[in-house]
């Protein structure tokens, strides 16, 4: 496993998985212009919220 995604695509590359020679630098360049990176967080407290109710209120519809 590669510690980063940066890693990941050169890994994903050189292991045949992407035809373009510059497959790596490509989305390298997607990562970094939208930013992609502020998604590999995992919040520490990642609990959904418990309810005893329905999902839904059909008079809410």
């Amino acid at each position: 496993m590669a510690a980063n995604p940066f890693a990941f695509a050169v890994e994903l590359q050189r292991c045949g998985y992407a035809t373009d020679p510059r497959y790596a630098r490509k989305l390298h360049l997607l990562i970094r212009r939208y930013h992609l990176t502020q998604y590999d967080a995992v919040p520490s407290a990642c609990h959904p919220e418990r309810s005893e109710g329905p999902a839904f209120s059909p008079e809410c519809t």
